[in-house]
């Protein structure tokens, strides 16, 4: 497999972001900008990354603040949550695959925390934006999960308070929940595992926001998927409500063995058919 090129990006506060472009061998027909999920590095996706490159779709990986290749780490009295994340972070790698297409159809998407970070960009400002990807977007809230899940999403909930006063930070791989994350970032996602609505911070009424993207939407889910259920999945992309959706969700038929959560980027050719199918559509 190639490595994609690695680009340091800078944001107007002065923080560096990170980002990992992988071009077709001959000229791209879209580019795609892919979001992480909470506590994963970029290079978690470069199977995808180089399979999409494959069949002619540009794309880009963000390398989220604190982890991969990101020259930050979550430590006591840091303060990067999500609205640094929504309002620095991911508009200057935005930016930066804008400037990458060339006037050819752009995406924005994302697994899991990136999905709903890609929904909530788009509905604020979609221009430019051709359509959004969510894969295994599941909404945290406890309630749109069985009782197994959500027990373990209140008892995470519980936990983190305590843990990031101990710490300074939370200490993700000590609980098998995400990674070293900031404070605040696990304080936003709190809020919306026991609130039920994407605020966060001091913005309220998000999801009016995502109301407002006409665009079109792929919203990709796997079977045996822990952390994201029918119903979670579902929250996720009917907030945006003005949209085109395509719903898939794909098991041994299209991606064999590798399913779940996670699993399925270690072999990622159904989510590339997936994905092709839906941007020739």
């Amino acid at each position: 497999m190639t490595d994609g090129v690695w680009h340091s990006l800078t944001t107007e506060s002065g923080a560096i972001v990170p980002v990992q472009l992988f071009k077709p061998g001959a000229e791209h027909a879209a580019t795609l900008l892919l979001l992480p999920a909470l506590g994963i590095k970029a290079r978690f996706y470069q199977r995808l990354a180089v399979g999409l490159a494959e069949v002619g779709i540009q794309t880009t990986l963000f390398e989220q603040r604190g982890h991969g290749e990101s020259p930050y780490r979550a430590k006591r009295g840091e303060t990067f949550g999500y609205d640094a994340f929504l309002s620095e972070d991911i508009p200057t790698a935005l930016a930066f695959a804008k400037a990458q297409a060339q006037g050819k159809p752009f995406y924005l998407g994302g697994h899991s925390l990136g999905g709903h970070f890609s929904a909530i960009t788009a509905g604020r400002n979609s221009s430019g934006i051709d359509g959004v990807l969510q894969l295994a977007c599941g909404f945290p809230f406890h309630k749109l999960y069985h009782a197994k899940a959500a027990g373990k999403i209140r008892t995470l909930c519980r936990l983190l308070p305590p843990l990031c006063f101990l710490f300074g930070y939370f200490p993700g791989e000590k609980v098998g929940f995400g990674g070293r994350e900031y404070r605040q970032l696990m304080m936003d996602w709190r809020r919306w595992a026991l609130g039920g609505t994407y605020d966060y911070g001091g913005h309220e009424a998000i999801e009016d926001d995502m109301a407002t993207y006409d665009g079109r939407l792929l919203s990709v889910s796997f079977e045996k998927d822990f952390f994201a259920s029918d119903k979670a999945t579902e929250y996720s992309r009917t907030r945006l409500k003005a949209a085109d959706v395509t719903a898939l969700k794909l098991g041994a038929a299209e991606q064999g063995k590798h399913l779940g959560h996670f699993d399925w980027a270690r072999k990622p050719d159904g989510v590339v058919d997936a994905i092709v199918a839906w941007m020739k559509a």
